[in-house]
């Protein structure tokens, strides 16, 4: 019995560290994020569509730049993830073989996976469209493949979450296993799937070295799929090195941090609503 109170102090203790820290994260990012709206009006930094220091400081650009690289990743993962997570649970030969593969590319540190897009898929690209290659285009491409890992991983925890008996009453009635699967399982899982798309979401919008290499990083709202533009993780690790600290170049970075982070929150609150939905 003592024992079983010590180790509770001590993950009580643990618990309340890691809230604390969190907590001191977003404190320290709100702080900073106020100063700077004490010197620039917020309407004109959420509406604003010029990036230029320390004249203009509008967050379009990279709000649009996020959006269209997080929906062109999520478009091109989507398909591919919920037919292999299907297959997988549907006892496709090499299953298992499949999902350790992607475990394995879900483990890929993103720095590899940009300079693999840098050096293979920009120049694809710009032989195509007779462009550089750089934009959203490219961004969305290398996530893609970053973001069909995670969907598709917990696409597959989600089908596994049916209940067998749905598939051994529909089964017994005659129907083929492909049939149960597309007919039964899919739907009651769908709740699931989509919780895993929310979170595939969050994954791409938090991304940052893979995008930062090939989006381009320019602070204009984006023109085009092969365009170079920037997206609010892409800029903030290109400025954050020469914006000098308590200056509002600098302040004006926390503040696109703080924008990141309600997405993030928000993402995080749907993918855990659609949960609780299937839950029920």
């Amino acid at each position: 019995m003592r024992a079983d109170r010590w180790a509770a102090r001590v993950f009580l203790a643990a618990a309340v560290l890691a809230v604390a820290v969190l907590g001191g994260g977003v404190f320290f990012l709100a702080e900073r994020a106020a100063v700077f709206f004490s010197q620039v009006p917020a309407a004109r930094f959420f509406l604003g569509e010029v990036w230029a220091p320390p004249a203009a400081y509008g967050l379009l650009p990279f709000l649009g730049g996020s959006l269209l690289v997080t929906f062109l990743a999520l478009g091109l993962a989507f398909f591919p993830g919920l037919a292999t997570a299907l297959y997988i649970t549907g006892g496709g030969k090499g299953g298992r073989l499949l999902r350790l593969g992607l475990e394995v590319l879900g483990g890929i540190p993103a720095v590899v996976l940009g300079w693999l897009a840098l050096g293979e898929i920009l120049p694809f690209l710009g032989s195509l469209t007779g462009t550089g290659g750089f934009g959203p285009g490219a961004a969305g491409i290398i996530l893609a493949v970053m973001v069909l890992p995670t969907f598709a991983l917990l696409a597959i925890r989600a089908l596994e979450k049916v209940p067998s008996v749905y598939r051994e009453a529909a089964l017994a009635l005659g129907a083929k296993p492909w049939t149960v699967l597309r007919g039964v399982v899919l739907p009651l899982a769908w709740e699931g799937i989509r919780s895993a798309l929310i979170l595939a979401a969050t994954r791409a919008l938090g991304e940052t070295m893979a995008v930062q290499v090939v989006v381009g990083n320019a602070p204009v709202v984006p023109a085009g799929l092969f365009v170079p533009a920037a997206t609010l993780t892409s800029w903030i690790a290109t400025e954050m090195g020469h914006a000098p600290y308590g200056t509002p170049a600098a302040d004006s970075l926390f503040a696109l941090g703080l924008v990141l982070l309600g997405l993030a929150l928000v993402g995080a609150h749907l993918a855990r609503g659609k949960e609780s939905g299937a839950g029920g």
